[in-house]
């Protein structure tokens, strides 16, 4: 989050790639630390989430995220636009052809809005 934080901060719009690909990181870190203090096994993530931002919402969200903070729909069209992205690691290899890409600012609020609404449970369950 912190590295999403500075590259965010600098507002150098050249460096696309490394931004998006720490705050999609940053995502799909808190999104599985939740699902692990809520039972998911590292098995299950491995198996059937992966690298898919999509696929760990909605398994969130079955667990309760939804009632410690309800994804908006501009924040859930900007997962929806990154993830093929992300999940093809696409940040990390360089693809050529034309993206489009969602407005960082949002999903780094939305990487800050989850940090603060998980940060209890996932204290409690890791320490």
């Amino acid at each position: 989050h912190e590295a999403a934080n500075v590259l965010v901060a600098s507002g150098n719009k050249k460096i696309t790639h490394p931004t998006y690909s720490c705050v999609a990181r940053t995502l799909e870190l808190v999104l599985k630390a939740y699902l692990l203090a809520n039972d998911v096994s590292l098995s299950t993530l491995k198996k059937h989430i992966g690298h898919d931002l999509e696929c760990a919402v909605t398994r969130a969200n079955a667990l309760g995220l939804e009632k410690l903070y309800k994804i908006s729909k501009a924040e859930h069209a900007a997962i929806r636009i990154i993830n093929p992205y992300y999940l093809h690691k696409e940040f990390e290899y360089r693809v050529t052809g034309f993206k489009t890409y969602p407005t960082i600012d949002v999903l780094f609020a939305l990487n800050k809005k989850l940090l603060r609404v998980t940060k209890a449970l996932c204290r409690k369950v890791y320490e």
